[in-house]
């Protein structure tokens, strides 16, 4: 039987085949569904069932979904309109505006081998890196990554936002220490434009008249 987490005290909330979960209801109540997420992606707040009660929550939200795909020189691509995997209340340009990035799961090598994909040496115990990652949490780099990127003309404040959000996510992973230089932090913004970039490409196809097609890009500054 689904549970629905206690999103309140949950720092991931992911939803895997988001199209047959929203279908069959495991995620909550149809279209209503869809503006609480909405609106706890844009408020950082959650209306709980009983009345008009809030509860804060920090969460992160990521959607998995099922994409058709053909294999073609140089790799796969997918056959079908992303827009389409969704489900029907999901379909809309501002919901979709709210998420800070694609990632094109098709473009990620299956993990298949267990001679190549497996570890065989030492680890890092889940529970122990689980601490790790709550206690990164609770710090931002976002300021920092906004004082030494630029970002063009064609950047809503949305695109600004998942930018830096995602850079900052980055640079907590890949440089825990916090010890990296004007060459790094270009290459994880260019990451987190590319993500983006996918975002506002959708948009374009499922609202052309309210966004066009723009290329963001970014500048990096001492």
């Amino acid at each position: 039987m689904y549970a629905r987490p206690r999103i309140d005290l949950t720092e991931l909330f992911l939803s895997e085949d988001i199209g047959r979960r929203f279908e069959q209801g495991a995620m909550g109540r149809g279209t209503h569904q869809l503006y609480e997420v909405d609106d706890r992606i844009s408020q950082s707040s959650y209306a709980a069932r009983a009345g008009d009660k809030r509860v804060v929550s920090d969460a992160s939200l990521a959607f998995m979904g099922n994409v058709s795909v053909e294999r073609q020189e140089g790799g796969y691509v997918p056959v079908e309109d992303l827009t389409y995997v969704l489900p029907e209340p999901m379909r809309d340009s501002a919901f979709i505006d709210r998420l800070h990035g694609l990632l094109p799961g098709w473009e990620l090598p299956k993990i298949s081998q267990s001679k190549v994909h497996l570890s065989k040496g030492y680890g890092i115990a889940s529970d122990f890196f689980a601490e790790v990652l709550h206690q990164m949490r609770k710090e931002s780099l976002a300021g920092l990554v906004g004082k030494h990127v630029s970002f063009s003309s064609s950047f809503t404040i949305r695109d600004e936002k998942s930018v830096k959000r995602v850079s900052s996510g980055l640079l907590k992973l890949l440089f825990p220490d916090k010890s990296f230089g004007r060459k790094e932090l270009e290459l994880v913004a260019g990451l987190a434009l590319e993500l983006r970039q996918r975002v506002r490409d959708w948009l374009h196809k499922v609202a052309p008249g309210e966004f066009p097609r723009e290329k963001l890009s970014v500048e990096i500054h001492s």
